[in-house]
């Protein structure tokens, strides 16, 4: 019991409970629906990046060296962007969200 109940502490910290009581309290319903409008967009944009992150992953082929890399998976936002977007568009977003940060 007392080891479920630290796991829990762990993973939900005291200020992310503490957050969403006082949240609700000074912003009343409107607050929650709030949470759970951002909460909802989070969880569409978690899924689209691992989907296209699926779609777009590469497989190493087996080598000579049979210990080396062999059946390693590789993917993420660097290639899905390089191989959704194309190699022309790729250089015109990188380049424009550079900007931004």
């Amino acid at each position: 019991m007392i080891g479920d109940g630290r796991k829990r502490c762990r993973r939900d910290s005291i200020g992310n409970i503490a957050g969403v009581a006082i949240a609700i309290h000074w912003g009343g319903p409107g607050a929650l629906f709030w949470m759970w409008v951002t909460a909802f967009l989070g969880m569409a944009t978690k899924y689209t990046e691992v989907t296209l992150a699926q779609q777009y992953r590469t497989v190493e082929r087996p080598d000579h060296d049979a210990k080396k890399w062999e059946g390693t998976l590789a993917g993420g936002p660097m290639y899905y962007i390089e191989r959704g977007l194309g190699p022309k568009r790729d250089r015109t977003y990188v380049v424009g969200w550079s900007g931004r940060a």
